[in-house]
């Protein structure tokens, strides 16, 4: 669909929406499945502000839809090395890949994409609509916990390997993501950790994976892209609006740590 034509389309759909279901279209939820054990529900509990809607399918994430308007729901799932089946969904069996790290290693962009397709196909054969993959981060600190389903030190790799793996999901008619913004180091302390980079170094190595020149992202677009929890440089960690923008020349330059 041309842009001009998406952009008349969800203009005419926000006339249409009531408050309420505008308020239901921001509001997230953990998409715990119906049938959850007790068990379960105590290793979670922390996390659960609030359950979900029944339609929810079991997945890490859950936003309602609007189906007078043929808003469907999302159902959202990780897909780092394969689709993630956190909460033990029925029917969640899924393929094991390589991590991302050794698949990055090949060096074979038409393999990433192959990828891409196949946890689309899955993730489609499971009623899941969003793939939360494609991490662009780089593996700056060795003992992050997520280095595994990162792509290596070099932003120009990096931004190539995902740009397919997001091509192919969307190739299957799904929602691709590209994540996690913002200097997402390590996962020991996630919510609270405070990056603080030196910003000409963030502009050209930390973000630059993320940008179209770097990762063909101009035809992955990413539909759908994730937002770190934590902060950098004592702020909030900025969404997509600051990823191809320009960095402020006279921010504070402060030694990098993890």
């Amino acid at each position: 669909m041309p842009a001009a034509t998406a952009d008349s389309t969800v203009s005419s759909l926000i006339h249409e929406m009531t408050l309420d279901e505008k308020i239901r279209l921001v509001t997230g939820y953990m998409g715990l499945p119906s049938e959850r054990s007790p068990e379960l529900n105590a290793d979670i509990e922390q996390y659960v502000v609030a359950l979900p809607p029944s339609t929810a399918r079991g997945t890490c994430g859950f936003v309602q839809g609007v189906d007078r308007l043929g808003i469907p729901d999302l159902h959202m799932e990780g897909a780092g090395a394969g689709l993630a089946n956190i909460f033990e969904r029925r029917d969640g069996a899924a393929v094991a890949f390589p991590a991302p790290l050794a698949q990055s290693a090949t060096w074979n962009p038409s393999l990433k994409r192959l990828f891409g397709r196949r946890l689309a196909a899955e993730a489609r054969d499971q009623g899941i609509n969003v793939l939360l993959g494609g991490a662009c981060n780089l593996v700056i600190e060795p003992r992050c916990g997520r280095a595994f389903e990162y792509h290596g030190e070099d932003p120009l790799l990096a931004g190539a390997m995902v740009a397919e793996e997001v091509i192919g999901v969307q190739e299957e008619g799904l929602l691709g993501s590209i994540k996690h913004f913002a200097a997402n180091f390590q996962e020991t302390g996630r919510f609270l950790v405070n990056s603080i980079v030196v910003a000409a170094w963030s502009r050209s190595v930390r973000r630059r994976g993320f940008e179209p020149r770097a990762g063909r992202h101009e035809r992955a677009e990413g539909r759908l892209r994730a937002r770190s929890p934590g902060r950098s440089r004592g702020r909030s960690s900025p969404d997509c609006r600051g990823v191809s923008g320009r960095e402020s020349d006279r921010a504070p330059r402060q030694r990098a740590r993890g």
